[in-house]
């Protein structure tokens, strides 16, 4: 026959055993699920990157076509503007020849004011004690 102390010993194994048993299911449960959320944040963060890279790829694409267009109706615009003058410069010789020569001299009174009026370095000897 077996003592009571022995039985309620047993049933005590057990229940804790149980109970162990039970709390590691549960911690076991519980990685799994936040194993199965970090896949989930993993997946939503690789799906948001990629929508991020496309929109980037569609700026920089719009971007590049609008910089292209400014680009082309600048050239064009200097085009016009060079032939512009070209005809100009044809069409009215004596006002090229004069509007030269005005250039030249304003560019040599310019030159010669500047140059009257830079700061000429000292020739002046220092004065003070001398150590000869």
């Amino acid at each position: 026959m077996v003592s009571p102390a022995v039985d309620t010993r047993t049933s005590l194994r057990k229940t804790f055993m149980n109970k162990t048993d039970k709390l590691n299911r549960a911690v076991d449960d519980a990685m799994d699920q936040v194993a199965d959320a970090l896949e989930n944040v993993k997946a939503h963060a690789i799906s948001t990157a990629d929508e991020i890279g496309r929109a980037t790829r569609r700026t920089m694409h719009s971007a590049q076509g609008a910089t292209e267009e400014a680009w082309d109706d600048a050239a064009s615009t200097a085009k016009v503007l060079r032939s512009r003058v070209e005809l100009f410069l044809q069409e009215q010789p004596l006002h090229t020849i004069v509007l030269a020569l005005a250039t030249g001299f304003l560019l040599s009174l310019v030159l010669l004011f500047f140059r009257f009026n830079r700061k000429e370095p000292s020739t002046l000897k220092p004065t003070g004690p001398s150590s000869d």
